[in-house]
């Protein structure tokens, strides 16, 4: 039906023409020149908003506006990527985290290092590998005797 670059498109046009729109405006739009029926919606808006959101030509800033790329200032984009990134820099820093798990799993482990006892092995290993082969030759003599 739809093709996702005719639709970013059209998008980019509308976009140009009024300077910043919201998605809903952009949305309606785009709908109305394509005349996008009922039944085509729901897969249409997504690939608009997918397109929109990967495609560099277009930006969202912090006011839920949608702007040509070209219309907005360089410094203004660095703005509001590094206070994206300073809102969700504290949700990421696990070292705090970290550091306390590890200092209470030392502490379990000594205290299990004074509670364990290993025995020491007074079997010869090699008994035991005698043992599987003579169960082994056993059982391929009672195969073969059947």
């Amino acid at each position: 039906m739809e093709n996702r670059t005719k639709l970013l498109e059209i998008a980019y046009q509308f976009l140009v023409k009024h300077k910043k729109a919201s998605f809903g405006d952009i949305w309606k739009y785009v709908k109305k020149e394509l005349n996008i029926t009922p039944e085509y919606e729901e897969k249409v808006i997504g690939n608009l908003y997918t397109g929109m959101i990967l495609d560099t030509q277009f930006f969202l800033k912090s006011d839920k506006l949608w702007y040509p790329r070209n219309e907005v200032p360089l410094e203004e984009i660095k703005s509001q990527v590094t206070s994206i990134s300073n809102d969700h820099e504290d949700e990421f820093d696990l070292s705090e985290e970290v550091s306390d798990e590890t200092e209470n799993l030392s502490e379990k482990e000594e205290e299990l290092d004074d509670d364990i006892f290993i025995a020491e092995d007074s079997y010869d290993d090699g008994d035991v590998e005698d043992i599987n082969l003579d169960l082994n030759k056993r059982i391929l003599q009672e195969e073969f005797q059947d």
